[in-house]
C-alpha cells in the first residue's frame, strides 16, 4: 500500500487458537504504541478458519491490537500466508 511506503513493516501472521501468538500480543502493543509514530507498522494476517470474523474482531479490540488486520478464514491456506 502506498500508505506504507517510507515505514517499516512487520507482517505478523498469527491466529486467535496460537498459544505462542497470544504470549507475542503484549509486546506488540508495545512496540507499536511506542514506535508507531516514528514509522514502525503491523499488519496482522489472521490464520482463523472461516466463520471467526466476529470473533477476530472483538479479540483485537480487547486486546487494544489497532492495526489493520487481514482474514479470508482459509486457516493454513490464507491467501497471504500462502504468499509467503
Amino acid at each position: 500500500s502506498e500508505s506504507f511506503r517510507g515505514k517499516v513493516v512487520l507482517l505478523d501472521f498469527w491466529a486467535t487458537w496460537c498459544a505462542p501468538c497470544l504470549r507475542e500480543i503484549p509486546h506488540l502493543t508495545a512496540a507499536y504504541k511506542q514506535y508507531q509514530a516514528q514509522g514502525l507498522e503491523i499488519v496482522g494476517i489472521s490464520l482463523d478458519q472461516e466463520g471467526a470474523a466476529q470473533k477476530l474482531a472483538a479479540f483485537t479490540r480487547e486486546r487494544q491490537m489497532t492495526w489493520p488486520q487481514i482474514y479470508d478464514g482459509k486457516f493454513w491456506k490464507a491467501e497471504l500466508a500462502e504468499l509467503y
